[in-house]
């Protein structure tokens, strides 16, 4: 049976690989029992990956066969850019963070460590707006300063 006549069945897909997928030949096969076991209720979806994997490949070395002509599957890219975005998005709240760390460290050589309303507030800052702070600090001589260049935020 062809991977376009299982369209639609995700049980049948999956099934079909289980029983049907033994060489790179049969990837297109995989490559839907795989994106198809996503939409199946998750009580029929436990282990079903799992299931699948420990099926279709009976060594290690069939298993870094697939992986390597899974590069050009839509499965792959789906993972690939998904982990990209979720690595961008990490990393960019890590150094989000570092700089608030840093302008609350510099506040506090030169005026007073901002309170939590304050801190609060910068989080909900931009990186940009963050990086204007870090440069205005420099001209606040008292507290209040931080309060009012929030609140013109």
């Amino acid at each position: 049976m062809a991977v376009e006549d299982l369209a639609g069945h995700p049980h049948a897909t999956v099934f079909h690989a289980l029983v049907y997928c033994r060489s790179r030949e049969d990837l297109p096969l995989l490559e839907q029992a795989l994106v198809d076991v996503q939409s199946l209720p998750e009580a029929d979806r436990i282990g079903k990956d799992e299931i699948l994997r420990s099926c279709l490949f009976r060594s290690f070395l069939e298993l870094a066969e697939v992986a390597m002509s899974l590069e050009h599957t839509r499965f792959y890219q789906e993972l690939v850019e998904r982990l990209k975005a979720e690595g961008v998005a990490e990393g960019m709240a890590q150094g989000k963070a570092r700089l608030i760390k840093t302008i609350s460290r510099l506040l506090g050589r030169r005026v007073a460590l901002p309170g939590g309303e304050a801190l609060a507030r910068m989080e909900a800052l931009s990186l940009d707006a963050l990086e204007q702070l870090a440069e205005d600090l420099l001209d606040f001589n008292r507290p209040e300063d931080l309060d009012a260049w929030l609140a013109a935020r």
